[in-house]
């Protein structure tokens, strides 16, 4: 009921709003959580061109739910070139996955980390370099995450971030800890991790749509600045906080902006002659009621199309 009523069906421009916020380089979150996890990423690195991610675990299980959020995320997986995959077949065991996610498999060393991560960092199609870790009782979380900070520097590797996802809460609070004074973003959930990755991205995006300068136009824009701030005083004359349909399109269109032509009528008789008049250039028109006090017209039937 509540989307069929003005206020609910604005939830239908979100997008509109994804496209202004990116368009003025702004990231966009959904709740404290994400904010601090961006926060905690975009901090640390200068803007990627791109953000292909390569994922280095030692449970396959973790990468999967790592890269079902990073899709969920439109991020993007890195394809690890021939090259790479014969690299860590001289350094893995037979079984790891063969692919991105790199699945290192659960026993795997600080040894194997370290090879892992070195590999995946030099790959040219790799951007960014996401590690895990899953507690398994075969590996150290703590030997791994130490592996892991002897590589970076300033939170990279081969001059690409690195980000870490040490899964669990006694086993991994003190890995997590080494990682954080290393200086590595760190994160407690796959799905923390990959939305944290693609943030990189997002971000990279933003920033490079607020440098884009708007096409030069050979029409010189015009506006009647003294129009519209006679409007608004009248508005605060008469104790209103909101202007009406046709004040607010007198306000829009005496900066330039096209609106659609609006009418007021005051008695059936001008509805009916501008009525006549309008569909001499338009195929429809809409009806509406114009009223100080009421803002959701269509919840009392004061919109009608035709």
């Amino acid at each position: 009921k509540a989307a069929a009523t003005h206020t609910g069906a604005l939830s239908g421009a979100d997008r509109v709003v994804d496209a202004a916020l990116l368009r003025a380089g702004i990231l966009r979150v959904k709740g404290l959580t994400e904010l601090f996890d961006a926060a905690e990423t975009i901090a640390r690195f200068t803007p990627l061109k791109r953000a292909r991610v390569g994922i280095v675990t030692n449970g396959g299980g973790a990468g999967v739910l790592a890269v079902d959020q990073l899709m969920d995320c439109q991020g993007e997986l890195a394809a690890l070139s021939p090259a790479t995959i014969e690299r860590l077949n001289a350094t893995l065991p037979s079984t790891w996955s063969h692919a991105n996610p790199v699945d290192i498999i659960g026993d795997a060393s600080p040894e194997r980390y370290k090879a892992a991560v070195e590999a995946v960092a030099a790959d040219p199609g790799t951007d960014v370099v996401l590690v895990m870790n899953c507690p398994t009782g075969l590996g150290s979380p703590l030997a791994a995450a130490s592996a892991v900070a002897e590589l970076t520097r300033e939170g990279m590797v081969a001059g690409k971030p690195v980000l870490t996802c040490w899964l669990g809460e006694q086993t991994a609070r003190a890995g997590r800890q080494i990682l954080q004074d290393a200086g590595i973003a760190s994160f407690e959930t796959p799905a923390d991790a990959a939305t944290a990755v693609s943030y990189l991205s997002e971000w990279s995006r933003a920033q490079r749509a607020l440098m884009r300068t708007p096409s030069s136009s050979s029409e010189e824009v015009t506006s009647n600045r003294d129009a519209v701030l006679a409007i608004f005083r009248q508005v605060a004359k008469d104790g209103r906080r909101m202007l009406t349909e046709p004040e607010a399109k007198a306000a829009i269109s005496a900066y330039g902006i096209p609106v659609p032509e609006t009418i007021v009528a005051r008695s059936p008789a001008e509805a009916e002659a501008a009525a006549g008049r309008l569909f001499k250039t338009s195929e429809q028109i809409v009806v509406k009621l114009l009223s100080e006090a009421i803002s959701h017209k269509s919840d009392i039937g004061g919109v009608v199309l035709g």
